[in-house]
């Protein structure tokens, strides 16, 4: 049943549901994607000049989502970052958090 639904669902009718139920909170948009083959300063450009965190890519003839590049992704590849920084500073913080 699950599996059915999560096949028949897209991305922008997720989108869309999620936006009515939180209405006022923000508008649906397009989702930013980039191809297989795009080039990796094109993406960073378009990460840069659309001012997002997240570009889907896409594959196939009806341009099934086959995987996401974040902004985050891209500039661990260029800064040296201690293995595990990140989950260490956040699960911290959200220890901290959850136990107030």
């Amino acid at each position: 049943m699950l599996q059915a639904w999560k096949e028949q669902l897209t991305v922008m009718d997720f989108m869309s549901t999620t936006a009515s139920a939180t209405e006022g909170m923000g508008k649906v948009i397009q989702p930013i994607t980039c191809n297989l083959d795009s080039a990796l300063g094109s993406v960073i450009h378009t990460l840069a000049s659309k001012l997002v965190h997240r570009i889907y890519v896409v594959a196939g003839h009806e341009d099934e989502v086959v995987g996401v590049i974040t902004l985050r992704y891209v500039i661990s590849c260029f800064i040296y970052e201690p293995p595990n920084h990140f989950d260490n500073y956040c699960g911290f913080a959200m220890k901290d958090m959850l136990n107030k």
